[in-house]
């Protein structure tokens, strides 16, 4: 019974047939693929709100302001400086790519705010 399913019939003459497709990418590969095209759509709808949407720590000045990147390079201490140095009652933000949407008043970027996390 199992053997049919193993043999492979010749369909190259029948107009009918199934083309072959070709061979799944590997479970771990493909999974891959499809979270970057997931992160990459909630860049997407992040860049239609005018919110950056590169990965990355962001800092802004004001409820205004624009998000401003911080550099790679800085350690985590330096960061910690930066935050120390700026501090909330004087209006500056810091935030991850994925907190900035986090409390918009928009569901659509509040939903990739979710995806980024």
């Amino acid at each position: 019974m199992l053997g049919r399913f193993g043999r492979r019939r010749d369909d190259r003459g029948d107009p009918r047939a199934v083309a072959p497709r070709e061979a799944p990418m590997d479970g771990v590969e493909s999974l891959l693929a499809e979270v970057a095209a997931i992160e990459a759509a909630a860049c997407e709808v992040y860049g239609r709100h005018g919110l950056p949407a590169q990965p990355g720590q962001y800092r802004r000045r004001g409820d205004d302001g624009v998000w401003e990147r911080l550099s790679d390079r800085l350690s985590p201490a330096e960061k910690w400086a930066l935050i120390q140095a700026a501090p909330p009652e004087e209006g500056w933000r810091f935030a991850s790519l994925d907190g900035l949407g986090a409390r918009s008043s928009v569901p659509e970027v509040r939903r990739a705010a979710a995806v980024l996390a």
